[in-house]
């Protein structure tokens, strides 16, 4: 649900008060969501559907950072912020093998 935050295309339209969208979302129900800012929300979605990615990546098999790397086409760095919310969320754990750090699914997760 969203409503006007730039110039409309219509001269009569105008901005619906937050009130009234919060209003409009509880009657309708959880599967709505109020899309006001488009700048404010961007990133969020972004940061889900990585992790979405290599949790999928990672059902799969257990990865390292490189393997995540060399899969997804996600810097490493990048990588390693998703991969310690992830773990921090409980949804990897981490497991050393030979020297190196692979990720997999807690057990927990569900696809």
């Amino acid at each position: 649900m969203n409503t006007v935050v730039r110039p409309p295309l219509e001269s009569w339209a105008e901005p619906v008060p937050a009130q009234t969208l919060k209003h409009v979302k509880e009657m309708i129900g959880k599967q709505v969501e109020i899309i006001v800012d488009f700048h404010a929300h961007a990133e969020q979605p972004a940061h889900r559907h990585i992790e979405r990615r290599i949790l999928d990546i990672i059902q799969r098999r257990p990865a390292t950072i490189e393997d995540l790397s060399s899969i997804s086409g996600i810097n490493t760095i990048e990588l390693t912020k998703h991969m310690a919310r992830l773990h921090e969320q409980g949804k990897v754990r981490i497991r050393r093998h030979k020297e190196k750090t692979f990720y997999e699914l807690d057990g927990k997760e569900d696809i």
